[in-house]
Parts: C-alpha cells; structure tokens; sequence
C-alpha cells in the first residue's frame, strides 16, 4: 500500500505509516500499483522534452534582450555624445536609450542563467525524478517565467500540471530510481 499523506510505502500489515505517523485506513492508502517502465520512460521523456523547450525559449529571449541591450546602449552613447558636441535635444533621447538599455541587462542576465537551470533538469530527468517533480510542480517558477519569458511560462506550467496529474507513474520512477541506488551502493 502507499500512504496518501507522503506518499511511502506501507507494509499491508501496518498499522501506521512508518514515515509520516499516519494511521492506515481505507482512505489513509491505496494499494501498491506497479506503474510499467514503459509507462514512467514516457512520463519522463515528456518532461525532459518541455525542459528541452523550455531551454530553448530562456536562451532564445537571453539573446534577444542581450542584444536589445547592447543596441540600445551604443545608439544611446552615440547620441548623448553627438547630442552634447552639438547642444540639440539628441542628448536627451541618449540618457532615455541608454535606461532602456539598463532596463534589458537584467532580463536578458534572468534568461541567460535559466538555461542551466532548465539543462540541469532536463539532463538529470531519468535519475532523479523526485527533484524534477520538485521542479516542475513549483508555484514559484511560474511566477518568474511570468516576469522574465513568457514563451518557457508554456512549457513551465505544462509540466507543473503533468507533475500534479501524474503525480503516481513519477512516484513509481522515483522508487524505482531509488531501489536501483541502493542496489548500486
């Protein structure tokens, strides 16, 4: 059986779950259901694929506001500097390029470090799928995917709703991936 609180497993004679303390009743567990390999092999290339995606919009955007802003912050140099030789209104529009270059560095800095970020997991997928759950199903990943790219947000809550709705095959990866630890060891 696995309880329904942390989701351990639970001998069927227990009376209690031997992790959380909860008592065992019908509506404490469920019984133990062997989810396939096949099954969790494709739960977890779905996630490692939106990952994947979800890469390629953070470094996509990265790019994009890295070189916005280094757009922004020569033509606002030239034009204070051309603006000041020739005392014309020019210089102005230079201090309001060069803000707009400042406002783009730290998106871009934001995106650019979210690649190793979306990598990191992507590539750990398949041996570590409790820490991809952590992920994929965390609130505060989609708040900043909502501030900084819009674009990987897709995919981000793509996987968040993936890790609430699947929450059993990635339960099974992770016993799985964790039995093959321990034997390893």
């Amino acid at each position: 059986m696995i309880c329904n609180n942390c989701s351990a497993e639970i001998a069927d004679t227990s009376k209690f779950c031997g992790v959380c303390g909860t008592p065992v009743t019908p509506a404490s567990c469920e019984p133990f259901e062997e989810i396939g390999i096949e099954k969790e092999k494709e739960c977890l290339d779905s996630f490692a694929r939106f990952f994947k995606y979800e890469r390629r919009a953070w470094k996509i955007l990265g790019i994009v506001m890295l070189c916005f802003s280094c757009f922004f912050a020569t033509f606002g140099f030239l034009s204070a500097v051309i603006g000041v030789a020739t005392n014309e209104v020019l210089a102005g529009f230079g201090v309001i390029y060069i803000l707009y270059a400042l406002l783009f560095i730290p998106i871009a800095i934001v995106n650019l470090k979210m690649i190793g970020r979306a990598e990191h997991y992507m590539n750990i997928v398949y041996s570590d799928a409790d820490a991809v759950e952590e992920r994929a199903g965390s609130v505060g990943m989609i708040i900043l995917a909502a501030f900084f790219n819009e674009i990987a947000l897709i995919f981000i809550i793509i996987n968040f709703v993936r890790a609430k709705t699947q929450k059993n095959i990635l339960k099974s990866a992770q016993r799985r991936q964790e039995a093959f630890r321990n034997n390893n060891q």
